[in-house]
């Protein structure tokens, strides 16, 4: 990698790392409130979680781009950290953090969610992985089918219906 493009990835970096160190302040979304509704209370208690979920993810992006301007003051930028081979550039442009080659970066990955399904810690009492997940663990072992009611069956005794209880 030349100069010219380290010096256009650094400064990419440096914008990054403003937008992030300007929002990482904003934690309102954590804060507990109490509300006398245990639906509304729950509500609040998902969206704290989620809030606390981007926060670490903000957080974890700027350790990442702290880490890349490291990098790049001490000439080890654009060399995986996991097998010492150079970052293709153009992976470098589109994520100027990246520490890892793409093959590197993809076994670090795959073995992530391998581990990750392996060892689920739920949190709030359910794994908030996805959505879907979170409303298939808050239903478990309850059946919201409500029973269906007895049919009348036509009979050709003189009119008199019985249903299919009765029979």
């Amino acid at each position: 990698m030349n100069k010219t493009n380290i010096k256009e990835c650094m400064r990419m970096l440096e914008v990054k790392r403003a937008q992030l160190l300007s929002s990482h302040h904003f934690t309102e979304g954590i804060v507990v409130e109490r509300v006398p509704d245990s639906t509304d209370e729950i509500s609040l208690e998902v969206e704290r979680s989620l809030a606390v979920d981007a926060l670490d993810r903000k957080t974890a992006l700027l350790r990442q781009v702290t880490e890349a301007l490291e990098r790049i003051a001490r000439g080890k930028y654009g060399v995986c950290l996991a097998c010492q081979e150079a970052i293709s550039p153009k992976r470098l442009a589109a994520v100027p953090w990246a520490a890892l080659c793409f093959e590197c970066q993809q076994a670090e990955e795959k073995s992530l969610s391998t581990d990750a399904k392996a060892s689920v810690v739920p949190r709030l009492g359910y794994a908030m992985s996805s959505r879907r997940e979170h409303l298939t663990a808050s239903s478990r072992g309850h059946n919201y089918r409500l029973p269906r009611p007895a049919i009348p069956s036509a009979s050709t005794n003189g009119g008199a219906i019985k249903s299919e209880a009765q029979i």
